[in-house]
């Protein structure tokens, strides 16, 4: 990640401390299977300035995007279903 790339720097404050991180605009797109729709998202990301607290962390999706999915959840049978319910912009692949 080119941080010397990034603007609009913040910085979030919680019971850990403060943590700088970086406001960006994105686009995000998911394909169904059989990938006949591509699912697209508006979305502000926030970037994490890159620490060696931080490096081993992975990357979230946010309550932003899954809050418009109905989810089946099955840890049984390890399986894990979204269905899409609304996307801000959607295209038929064929």
């Amino acid at each position: 990640m080119p941080f010397n790339q990034l603007g609009n720097r913040t910085i979030s404050r919680g019971i850990g401390g403060s943590s700088p991180y970086f406001r960006e605009s994105a686009v995000l797109a998911f394909a169904d299977k059989p990938q006949t729709r591509l699912y697209i998202y508006r979305l502000d990301l926030a970037i994490a300035e890159s620490h060696e607290s931080n490096e081993g962390l992975p990357s979230l999706l946010g309550r932003d995007v899954i809050n418009h999915w109905y989810m089946q959840y099955d840890p049984a049978n390890a399986r894990l279903e979204c269905t899409v319910r609304y996307a801000d912009h959607t295209l038929d692949a064929t």
